[in-house]
C-alpha cells in the first residue's frame, strides 16, 4: 500500500490548518495540500521542520518499513 505523505491527516488535537503567510520559525512545515491555496499542519516543531507526528514520518531511516494504517 503506498501512501501519499502530502495527504497524511493531522495529529489529534491540532487546530485549523494554516496558509503560508501564517506560517512562523516555529510552525510545522508539513504540506497539507499540493495545490493553492497551500495550508500547513502549523503544530509547533520538535524535530526539523515538523511536529513530532509529521517528524516520524519524515525522518526515517533506510531500514524502517512503512507501516500500515
Amino acid at each position: 500500500m503506498t501512501v501519499s505523505l502530502i495527504h497524511l491527516k493531522r495529529p489529534l488535537g491540532a487546530s485549523t490548518p494554516i496558509t503560508i503567510e501564517e506560517l512562523k520559525a516555529e510552525s510545522c512545515r508539513w504540506p497539507l495540500s499540493d495545490d493553492p491555496p497551500w495550508h500547513f499542519c502549523g503544530l509547533p516543531k520538535a524535530k526539523g521542520a515538523y511536529c513530532a507526528v509529521h517528524a516520524s514520518v519524515a525522518y526515517r531511516g533506510p531500514g524502517d518499513k512503512e507501516k500500515p494504517e
